[in-house]
């Protein structure tokens, strides 16, 4: 049996400072990262098509990337911000 790959994801915002470390990450494998990323790619289309914009491809995957960056920033600020609101959140 192979030896299954070992990560270690650190991620760094210095806006809200502090650090957050997941050990071993790679429960995810490729089939699930690629399933999310298509269901991202599709909503940021339909979102732009209900906006009527029509964007370039390259500007297509500048807006995904910002939209990654954002939904990163906001799960890293719910690391951040949740264990201190305790059980009543």
């Amino acid at each position: 049996m192979a030896e299954k790959r070992k990560y270690i994801l650190d991620l760094h915002l210095w806006e809200i400072g502090g650090r957050v470390r997941v050990e071993d990450p790679s429960i995810l494998n490729p089939q699930i990262v690629k399933g999310a990323g298509q269901l991202l790619s599709d909503y940021l289309e339909d979102a732009l098509e209900k906006l009527d914009i029509d964007i370039l491809d390259e500007t297509f995957r500048e807006a995904m990337i910002e939209l990654l960056y954002k939904l990163v920033y906001h799960e890293f600020c719910s690391l951040r911000l949740l264990p201190g609101l305790g059980t009543g959140f």
